[in-house]
């Protein structure tokens, strides 16, 4: 019994300090959540620019045999998932004159071929393309003359 007596205090103490140290941990771990919860939201806000402004474009292939269907492209869209053909592969002279309504995409997953636009004479709408999964074709465009 006099053991038991001789460990209260001590067992007091050790309650106490049990007590604080768990305030303390509470209140550091209060801390570190608001401090995690604060990095989760600008790592989010950070990314989802990218995630809001990139698009997929509706069809997975495009044939653009004419300056009509060019200015139709979808604007709403950054990446084409499959080819993108921008001329008629069959006729030697189609209507494109430009590609100015394409200035939106940035990504092609496949093919891009530019082929029979007798009037085309800059690829100024494709600008902001970075890039193109497999291949870039650019044959039979009398107009032009350099792809800068």
């Amino acid at each position: 019994m006099t053991k038991l007596v001789h460990s209260l205090p001590i067992v007091a103490a050790t309650i106490e300090a049990l007590a604080k140290f768990q305030c303390s941990i509470e209140s550091t771990f209060s801390a570190m959540k608001r401090c995690i919860i604060a990095l989760l939201l600008c790592l989010v806000s950070l990314g989802w620019t990218e995630w809001a402004a990139a698009a997929d474009c509706p069809a997975f292939n495009y044939t653009l045999a004419s300056q009509a269907e060019v200015d139709a492209f979808p604007a709403d869209c950054d990446r084409v998932i499959g080819d993108l053909v921008i001329g008629d592969i069959d006729i030697q002279n189609s209507t494109i004159t430009n590609l100015d309504a394409l200035a939106n995409i940035t990504s092609v997953g496949g093919v891009l071929q530019i082929e029979n636009n007798a009037a085309l004479t800059n690829l100024d709408g494709l600008a902001n393309i970075t890039s193109i999964e497999w291949t870039l074709w650019i044959q039979n465009n009398e107009a032009l003359t350099n792809l800068e």
